[in-house]
């Protein structure tokens, strides 16, 4: 009985297309697999890696994807895949037509499909599109690094450009070393953009900022758009 219970599956995570069209659920077993929990472990700036995969330490991956139709309701679509596949990172489109998903494996994480490249080489912590997909916000750490805070805390700086025309960017944030954050709660690294996101019911011109000057952070309701 007691292996049954550990056995039992998890409720599959679902995610919503943009459209409200279709529901992706997404299954993971309830135990990791045995050369998961045995992966080596490399810890950088206060960020756990994998070496083989040259991605996260033990990150949470699912084993198959089955795509709900709600609209007619009752059609189920499962995604052919590799057996024991380890899924991650899924995202739809904004359209809501189509999703992407990674597949992790021996020799690392892998994304089929054409690739362009935008951005040159560098440490890319995150990048994200636009609503319509004509711009793209980059966010990249910048030396000097630290021994003495985690990554989070290194230089940063974000820019903008446009997807047709990538020489085209405009740096919207350049953060410096946060080695100096004071204790108290509240507190935030020096610097002027705090967070940066697309408004999608605004044009992809607009950005919406919330701002923090010096030590303390401005309540979310301060925040406000701007060009």
């Amino acid at each position: 009985m007691i292996v049954d219970i550990l056995d039992a599956p998890y409720p599959p995570s679902v995610q919503l297309s943009p459209d409200g069209q279709w529901m992706v659920e997404l299954e993971r077993p309830a135990l990791s697999t045995l050369d998961e929990l045995a992966a080596p472990v490399v810890k950088v700036a206060g960020v756990k890696l994998d070496p083989s995969t040259r991605g996260p330490s033990r990150p949470y991956l699912f084993r198959r994807i089955k795509l709900q139709e709600l609209v007619k309701r009752g059609r189920t679509v499962e995604i052919e895949l590799p057996e024991d596949a380890r899924i991650g990172y899924l995202d739809w489109h904004p359209d809501g037509d189509k999703f992407s998903f990674t597949l992790t494996g021996p020799e690392g994480i892998g994304l089929d499909g054409a690739s362009t490249v935008v951005v040159g080489a560098g440490l890319i912590d995150e990048a994200s599109p636009s609503p319509d997909g004509q711009w793209l916000l980059v966010h990249t750490i910048e030396r000097p690094f630290s021994y003495q805070v985690p990554a989070s805390r290194f230089p940063r700086t974000s820019t903008v450009l446009r997807l047709d025309a990538p020489e085209t960017s405009v740096t919207v944030a350049d953060l410096p070393l946060a080695e100096p954050v004071p204790v108290p709660f509240g507190s935030v690294r020096t610097g002027i953009v705090a967070r940066l996101r697309a408004r999608p019911d605004r044009a992809t011109e607009r950005l919406s900022r919330s701002f923090s000057f010096g030590q303390r952070a401005i309540p979310a309701s301060r925040a406000r758009s701007c060009d």
